[in-house]
């Protein structure tokens, strides 16, 4: 799916962040990416959906190189949604997903009753469908969180890219959401998640990246990576690793 090569990423005016790391992601699993805070998840999560560009190295989206790619053709293959989103002001609930179908629009941008039915499914899907008319500066916290997520979710595209989607919701949806991504993947896409839960993360991904200082540490399934040696070493925790008496994954218990 996402072929990564010497990567180095970093801000104008900053240091390196990424350094020279080198993965393959493949195609439909949950990969979570995790990481003390500073390691670079985020950094590194905009680097592959191009919103910054490397300062060396190159990335390939199904062996072509993003560089070579335009904005829509980016946009018809790969999704994301930011840390932190800045509401358009005036928007509505339902104008905000709709946005999710500007790749495949004219330059009119006049939606076809196809790309409404997808709008209409996507809020279905995040339980907003009440909230349609509603000003998203008007919502609470979690409520615009759900309306951004449809809008990802209205993008249709195979590879979506979410860094922590669930700051800002109580647990019940933090669950639903997780489950959400499950069943993206039962679809047949493609989730890369930044993820501060280490136990959500384990729960729910098919595989687990490790970054620190901006240096890939180990990546594999969570059994492989979630062991008391990696929790000490990266995190400076103590911790015991059960398994999850529920999933069945292993599941971090803090000392």
């Amino acid at each position: 799916m996402l072929s990564v090569n010497e990567l180095q990423l970093g801000y104008h005016g900053s240091q390196r962040i990424i350094k020279d790391l080198s993965l393959e992601l493949p195609e439909n699993k949950v990969i979570g990416l995790i990481g003390p805070n500073g390691c670079g998840k985020s950094t590194l999560l905009k680097g592959l959906c191009r919103l910054i560009q490397p300062q060396s190295g190159n990335i390939l989206l199904r062996q072509q190189n993003m560089a070579q790619l335009n904005n829509r053709q980016i946009a018809r293959q790969i999704s994301v949604l930011p840390q932190v989103q800045t509401n358009p002001e005036g928007l509505s609930v339902r104008q905000l997903v709709e946005y999710g179908r500007t790749p495949y629009v004219s330059h009119w941008g006049k939606l076809s009753a196809a790309d409404s039915q997808i709008v209409d499914s996507a809020m279905h899907e995040m339980a907003i469908d009440s909230l349609a008319d509603m000003p998203l500066d008007a919502l609470s916290g979690g409520q615009q969180q759900r309306a951004w997520i449809a809008m990802i979710l209205a993008q249709d595209t195979d590879i979506i890219m979410l860094d922590e989607p669930t700051t800002y919701l109580d647990i019940s949806y933090q669950i639903e959401l997780m489950r959400l991504i499950r069943a993206l993947k039962e679809k047949g896409k493609s989730i890369i998640v930044v993820l501060h839960d280490l136990n959500q993360a384990a729960r729910y991904c098919d595989l687990l990246v490790v970054l620190k200082s901006g240096e890939l540490q180990m990546m594999g399934t969570p059994c492989e990576v979630m062991t008391e040696a990696m929790l000490a070493e990266i995190f400076d925790v103590q911790a015991k690793v059960i398994t999850d008496p529920v999933a069945g994954s292993p599941m971090c218990v803090y000392l």
